[in-house]
């Protein structure tokens, strides 16, 4: 099982939970399961850690009421640090910081 395959899976689902029935911006519950969705894409393929403040950005365009993006982006915020804290604290408490490992970064870098 390859991590892509783990990515697809948990992108797709995540961004069917966040677009509702009909292509609009999902209710708060279902935005805090599509950011525990991303969030476990994340843990497979960081660079999804990215697509957290596009979403927000997307929320509060799609909605164009604050009181309406507050909740929904505050439950994907929510979603995405709950998948992502165990994994967090314990890089942190092994190396002393809070890192994903981004191999995409490293090999641009090397590239350039």
């Amino acid at each position: 099982l390859w991590n892509e395959s783990l990515f697809i899976f948990f992108w797709a689902g995540g961004a069917c939970l966040l677009l509702g029935r009909r292509g609009e911006c999902a209710r708060p519950a279902s935005m805090l399961f599509a950011g525990a969705a991303f969030g476990a894409a994340a843990l497979t393929r960081s660079f999804t850690v990215y697509l957290g403040p596009v979403l927000v950005v997307w929320i509060a365009w799609s909605t164009r009421n604050l009181r309406a993006t507050a909740p929904r982006a505050l439950a994907l915020l929510a979603g995405f640090v709950i998948v992502l804290a165990p994994h967090l604290l314990s890089v942190r408490a092994r190396y002393g910081a809070p890192l994903i490992n981004n191999t995409a970064a490293r090999d641009l870098l090397e590239f350039l």
